[in-house]
């Protein structure tokens, strides 16, 4: 049987294992991805990636996985030989050569609702929309490190943070000032790049994999109260005073920090909007 296999007697040994979390590092031992272990031991693919991680096997266990096959790029579609002129088929071959462009401009639009733009003057939200499918998110599979991430992240920031400052001044919107930056065009940057990473088919399973603990974490009042009420500290109260990169690196450092520990992306926190009372 070759590695990775499904082996019965593994995955009963597995089962039979003193614990979840031994049990998961019998089936990495013997070559099962982090997909295939959660799936044996009736895990979440969280829980079970972090096992592989603290066992230092997260990298080769994940790259096992690949089944995530992100959408095709442009590319040349065979001619029409119906000898017809068929519309709908003209309307799907302009919608396949544009596919990923879109999902990029849809990501945007559904990643700003009403609660994140309201801030906003209005028109803030259309050039918003329009800027953030431009940015060259497709760096993002090349990047290795946090480091390298940092870099990208805060380039790309500049320019949301300009859009932001030009439509929404001081004198116009004093709420959102002094961080408009670093506070609020952050938050809308951290919600797009993580739904174009996380929650659509642009990237493989490998990329995610590498790119998903790097993403920054979203933050707004919700996450700042939720960070109170669990003993945590942030050094600000409201959204507009993270107003330096310090402050706001100093809290995704955090995040990353207990995030780490327990083997998942720093930017679940902002799973709390979905534990809110409505």
């Amino acid at each position: 049987m070759n590695r990775g296999e499904a082996d019965p007697n593994i995955e009963a040994r597995a089962r039979a294992a003193a614990t979840k979390s031994a049990g998961l590092r019998i089936l990495f031992d013997a070559g099962h991805s982090v997909a295939d272990a959660a799936r044996v031991m009736s895990v979440d693919y969280a829980f079970a990636y972090g096992v592989a991680r603290r066992a230092g096997k997260a990298e080769t266990a994940a790259k096992r996985r690949g089944t995530r096959t992100p959408v095709p790029g442009p590319q040349r579609l065979p001619p029409d030989s119906s000898g017809r002129d068929d519309g709908l088929e003209a309307e799907y071959r302009r919608i396949a050569l544009d596919h990923r462009a879109t999902i990029l401009k849809m990501t945007a639009r559904s990643a700003l609702p009403p609660s994140v733009t309201r801030v906003f003057q209005a028109g803030t939200k259309d050039a918003l929309v329009e800027l953030l499918g431009t940015l060259p998110v497709d760096e993002l599979a090349g990047i290795e490190g946090d480091a390298a991430f940092r870099v990208w992240h805060e380039r790309q920031l500049d320019v949301v943070a300009a859009c932001v400052l030009r439509l929404n001044p001081p004198r116009l919107r004093p709420g959102i000032h002094p961080g408009y930056h670093w506070g609020h065009a952050a938050k809308v940057l951290a919600l797009y790049v993580r739904d174009v990473v996380l929650f659509s088919r642009y990237f493989s399973d490998d990329q995610v994999e590498r790119v998903g603990p790097l993403l920054c974490c979203p933050v707004d009042g919700i996450v700042l109260k939720r960070l109170r009420l669990v003993g945590v500290r942030p050094g600000v109260s409201l959204i507009n005073e993270i107003d330096t990169r310090a402050k706001f690196w100093a809290l995704q450092d955090r995040f990353q920090l207990a995030a780490a520990a327990v083997g998942v992306p720093r930017v679940w926190f902002d799973d709390v909007w979905g534990d809110r009372a409505p």
